[in-house]
């Protein structure tokens, strides 16, 4: 302050004003830099965003969208989270229907060119295999799988099986509920997916009395992968301060306390 009243001349004078007033600026700034966690935001943020992401997966999009949306919040946008096919999603999004995707795997940077990943993971997703009861198989990874010689399934649409299984994959119907109806009536050997969506559609097949369904039986995990979120490049400035963002929420323990509520109200 002293620098700053020797430059504008006299302390009496209408100098002092002005002093003061950048002063109270600059405190402005600094209390707005705190309750954002140290982010440091851009001038020209954008008030609302758009996200894309996949239907028919609520147990894994649900506490994704709460991270997501709540670390925009941070930032003072406001983010609304659209759901269209899983076949879309990432490809409307690389297209610039959307301004980001919501979530996604590592692997799915293969297939765009205008997408920025965020260094930290807004939740993870677990691959899983499903039989039925009385079946005497297991499998200790993808591999064990794909070379296995099974009739295999996933619904459409799911990257990480299609990149892991190739080929092997042999089936791809365009709903869980649909793969599940499979695997009873025997048109494939083993259905795979996302753990949390499978067992909550087939929780729910159990509950309105689908036959068979009570004999499908879930083995071990496949894999686990992070799902981190993805932003169109058009928003290069939001990557720096949404990453900040990220990373108070997980050292916060916020993000995990997400998904822990969420994990409770799928028992």
């Amino acid at each position: 302050m002293n620098i700053l009243l020797t430059r504008i001349g006299d302390p009496s004078g209408p100098g002092i004003v002005l002093a003061l007033a950048l002063a109270h600026a600059l405190r402005g700034l600094a209390i707005t830099a705190m309750l954002l966690g140290g982010a440091a935001v851009p001038a020209q943020m954008p008030r609302e965003v758009s996200i894309a992401t996949f239907t028919h997966a609520e147990p894994l999009v649900r506490p994704m969208e709460r991270v997501v949306v709540k670390a925009y919040e941070r930032l003072g946008i406001k983010a609304t989270v659209v759901r269209i096919p899983i076949a879309r999603s990432l490809v409307d999004a690389d297209a610039g229907q959307y301004d980001a995707e919501l979530g996604r795997t590592a692997l799915s940077e293969k297939e765009v060119q205008n997408l920025v990943r965020l260094e930290e993971p807004v939740g993870e997703i677990r691959y899983t295999p499903f039989v039925m009861r009385g079946t005497s198989v297991s499998f200790k990874d993808w591999d064990a799988l794909r070379l296995s010689g099974l009739h295999i399934g996933a619904r459409h649409g799911t990257r990480v099986p299609e990149v892991k299984l190739g080929p092997a994959l042999r089936e791809r119907p365009n709903s869980t509920q649909a793969l599940f109806k499979m695997l009873v009536a025997k048109h494939v050997d083993v259905a795979v997916g996302t753990s949390s969506t499978m067992r909550a559609t087939l929780a729910k097949m159990q509950d309105d009395g689908v036959p068979g369904v009570t004999d499908v039986v879930e083995l071990a995990a496949l894999d686990v992968q992070p799902m981190y979120h993805y932003l169109h490049k058009r928003h290069a400035a939001l990557v720096k301060p949404l990453n900040a963002a990220f990373k108070k929420m997980q050292q916060d323990g916020s993000l995990q306390k997400i998904w822990d509520a969420a994990a409770k109200e799928e028992l």
